[in-house]
Order: C-alpha cells, then structure tokens, then sequence
C-alpha cells in the first residue's frame, strides 16, 4: 500500500509541474542595451491561448521590475491593424523591445514505466517548441532568438494546463535573458 501511495504521490507532482530548456540561442544584442518597456505578442490564433501566453511573459518580466504589455490590450483581436499601423503605435506608446513567442510544434509523446513492485503506469506527455525572438522597435530587427522546448505530463482524462507550461516558460525565458544581461530587474524574483 505504501508503494503505491508513494507512486501516486509521484504522478500527481509530475502532473501539476511544466520544465523548460533553451537552446539555439542567437544575439546581437548591443552589450550596453537594456530594455525598459516591452511589448509581448505571441502568434496564437486562439485568443485564450494568446493572453495565457502573453499574460505568462508580462508577469514574470514584471516580477523583475521592468515594464511589460502583453500585445492583447495594445492590439485587440476584433481590430484589424496592418502592420504599419502597430509599429507606429508601438513607437509612440515608447515601447523599446517586443518579444515574440511562437509555438512552432506541439505533440504528445507516451511511455510506459514499470515499477519495483511489477505496477506499470503508462505517463503521458505534451511537448512544445516554441521559438522566442527580441525585436528592437527603432528598427524592427531581430536581436536575439531561442528555441525551447516545453513539457507537461497529460492527466488521465488527456487534459494538461496550458497555463503551467507558458509559466514555466516565461519564467526559464525572464532568467535566460538576466543571464545575459538583457533584461536588468530592478526587483527582486
């Protein structure tokens, strides 16, 4: 009963927790540049995945102390900008940086584990690619770009939370982008 009880236990973290890992990064970020106000977009088509990823970056790029807007509330999905007109607004709103998140692949992956006492437990997985870019917004260039890759066990109903994945993301994001010093907090995380 014990093991079993300790099984359980295990699958239930592994359910609620999301992991990240960056790889591929590319920059041309000028060493003395820091950005202060930046807008977020992510490409999504559905709009509840679009503000739970844009909402996930803003609050932890927040957490650090620096200023961010997800692109929803600049840019509402009812209207239809060209691009022209966004960049004019993303300049004149004073917006330094935009970053970009796209989910360039998702999939779920199974495999089935055996346990000590003969138990097996098939464990789901759901896998996304996603690829982040820092557009500087006097020009419009790319200046840095990462791949990464995201994950979160499937339950047993085939459900997994969106939310802990763009989390766990955002926050791997935030601290890569301290770690080159891209992003100067003036709070602590």
């Amino acid at each position: 009963m014990k093991k079993i009880l300790g099984l359980l236990s295990v699958l239930v973290v592994l359910v609620g927790c999301a992991s990240t890992r960056f790889h591929d990064i590319s920059t041309r970020v000028d060493p003395d540049t820091h950005y202060h106000k930046i807008i977020v977009h992510s490409d999504l088509a559905d709009p509840v995945g679009r503000k739970t990823a844009e909402d996930a970056v803003v609050k932890e790029i927040q957490l650090i102390g620096v200023n961010a807007t997800a692109s929803y509330t600049v840019f509402p999905p009812e209207v239809n900008y060209t691009w022209d007109q966004k960049k004019q607004m993303i300049q004149a709103d004073g917006f330094d940086a935009g970053v970009l998140v796209q989910i360039v692949q998702s999939f779920s992956t199974t495999t089935t584990q055996m346990f000590i006492n003969h138990n097996v437990v098939d464990i789901s997985t759901a896998h996304f690619k996603i690829q982040t870019k820092i557009v500087e917004t006097s020009d419009f260039e790319v200046v840095w770009q990462a791949q990464s890759g995201s994950r979160v066990a499937i339950d047993d109903y085939g459900q997994f939370n969106f939310a802990n994945v763009m989390s766990s993301y955002a926050s791997g994001l935030v601290n890569e982008l301290q770690l080159e010093n891209i992003l100067i907090g003036t709070a602590k995380p």
